[in-house]
């Protein structure tokens, strides 16, 4: 469990400084409001790319993430609130 909890903390970790990196770039090469994305596609995107690292840390470990369902919550709630939040 530990070797777990610690897997998923740095892909956390990595994925929610990819998606700060992802955002910063938008805004550095569009150079325009990103309000339009944020109103109409941030929740879709940050919900799909949670969705998407949660079965990749949950296929690290030959899992389904409805194999342990409380533990993927948390995950897949922390990197949507993260990519969401910033």
């Amino acid at each position: 469990i530990m070797k777990k909890l610690f897997v998923s903390i740095v892909c956390i970790l990595a994925m929610s400084s990819f998606t700060n990196k992802e955002v910063n770039e938008t805004i550095l090469n569009e150079n325009k409001s990103l309000s339009m994305v944020e109103d109409y596609g941030k929740a879709s995107d940050c919900a799909s790319s949670a969705r998407e690292a949660t079965y990749t840390i949950a296929g690290a470990f030959d899992e389904s993430p409805n194999d342990d369902l409380d533990f993927y919550l948390t995950i897949y709630d922390a990197l949507y609130m993260d990519c969401y939040l910033n």
